[in-house]
């Protein structure tokens, strides 16, 4: 609980760090994000947890934004793993972005590229055992902003959130299709 409550600090703090700049321009947003996450293991089914995410990022020029994010599991998912259902939570992740821009006249099509730190828990209920791991890393995705109104806008996103192998040298990656709504200041 400190370590999100910590996380969350060190993202509002990065993303504080720069308004003045931005508030300058009119330039700062928040939002949320709704994302269906993908776990692909090596020696499972895909599994497929929900998460909310809260965002806030900053518009350097109509080219280049600034993001942080930080969500978490809604809904979890199972699959069956050696006989055994396996259920599988999103505790966390949050990560700092970069956001690269091609404003148009009806969207913005954009690429992400940045850090993010994430937990699960997978759980096998028949034989009361669970775990958690954490892992870190680049993540990258590319998505469409479209402006509903001035100061309103919807997004789509495709991102690679994490990939690596965990302590047991089983190979993952984890992926997530979003789509949001951010309020622009």
């Amino acid at each position: 609980m400190l370590t999100k409550f910590i996380s969350a600090i060190a993202t509002g703090t990065a993303v504080l760090a720069l308004a003045p700049a931005a508030q300058a321009a009119d330039n700062l947003y928040v939002g949320a994000d709704f994302s269906r996450m993908t776990d692909k293991g090596d020696q499972a089914s895909a599994i497929h947890p929900l998460a909310l995410a809260i965002k806030g990022g900053i518009e350097l020029t109509p080219n280049f934004a600034i993001e942080g994010r930080y969500g978490a599991g809604v809904k979890s998912d199972d699959t069956m793993f050696s006989g055994m259902n396996l259920d599988l939570k999103l505790d966390y992740v949050y990560g700092l972005y970069a956001k690269g821009r091609l404003p148009l006249a009806a969207a913005a099509p954009y690429v992400l590229l940045g850090y993010s730190k994430g937990k699960e828990t997978a759980s096998i209920k028949a034989l009361g055992v669970s775990m958690s791991a954490a892992d870190h890393g680049v993540s990258y995705g590319v998505g469409v902003d479209v402006p509903i109104t001035k100061s309103v806008s919807a997004n789509a996103e495709w991102a690679r959130v994490l990939k690596g192998t965990d302590s047991a040298g089983v190979g993952y990656k984890i992926e997530a299709l979003t789509v949001g709504v951010a309020l622009h200041f």
